[in-house]
């Protein structure tokens, strides 16, 4: 037993060299391919960050462009529950569409648009506040241009109509971050907006956030089998950022929302 031991120390101090280059080697080897895994990780962070930033945290929006057609409060639970949604926010245009008989009444104000009190409403371009929060009930969040020209702020009042119901006071809660794209909106809770409009239950659009964008076609089958003439807008713009930066390579639909 001792003489195969000592045979065993001659033989490796006998390839020292030899096996301490080869350990350096492997040593190497593991240390370069768990950089490479490091900087390929953070280039993905990196890249994602840059288009969340320009696109906003958010993968689709799904539903329709006019006002005699809605998703139902049953088909947006539906929605809510995928598995591979994480965070949904839901939109009111209960004025939407040319031949929408209170247009008429309304078309010197800014559009109305109902939205959800949640994170996720802000990162819509339309849900973007320079100061204040989101509405609640009785609540509005106004125009930049619009408070300046009007001299409002936050906690002023002010008395618009709700066809086609009577006129209402509500209060300012936000200012819209300035921009072109929100000039001529005015945000207000979903479903006090829906009571005020008699259009309680109803839904314009849904916002999604995926927890795997692996699982992006999935969830526009599942949307496209609730009703094949609902509009996508699949982000197809963020896709094509992501694939310019080195990020997932998917394919795309546009659509412009309301």
């Amino acid at each position: 037993m001792m003489t195969a031991l000592r045979l065993a120390i001659r033989f490796l101090l006998s390839r020292k060299s030899r096996t301490i280059l080869s350990i350096i080697g492997i040593s190497l080897g593991f240390a370069l391919l768990f950089a490479t895994n490091i900087l390929m990780t953070s280039l993905e962070v990196a890249n994602e960050g840059i288009a969340e930033e320009k696109y906003g945290r958010y993968e689709i929006i799904a539903g329709y462009q006019t006002a005699s057609s809605f998703l139902t409060d049953e088909q947006v639970k539906d929605i809510q529950s995928y598995q591979e949604v994480s965070r949904t926010s839901s939109f009111l245009y209960p004025y939407i569409g040319d031949d929408h008989p209170y247009q008429s009444v309304t078309q010197l104000q800014p559009m109305y648009i109902g939205v959800d009190c949640v994170p996720l409403t802000s990162e819509h371009p339309l849900g973007k506040l320079s100061s204040g929060t989101l509405p609640g009930n009785g609540e509005i969040a106004i125009p930049y241009s619009w408070a300046k020209s009007h001299h409002l702020s936050i906690g002023s009042e002010l008395t618009l109509p709700f066809p086609p119901g009577k006129d209402r006071t509500v209060r300012v809660s936000g200012i819209l971050a300035k921009s072109e794209h929100t000039n001529f909106i005015f945000l207000f809770e979903r479903k006090w907006l829906a009571d005020a409009t008699g259009q309680s239950g109803h839904t314009t659009t849904v916002m999604l956030d995926l927890s795997d964008l692996r699982e992006k076609e999935a969830v526009l089958q599942k949307l496209n089998e609730i009703d094949p003439d609902l509009y996508i807008d699949r982000q197809a713009a963020k896709d094509t950022e992501r694939s310019q930066l080195g990020g997932l390579n998917l394919s795309s639909r546009d659509w412009v929302p309301p």
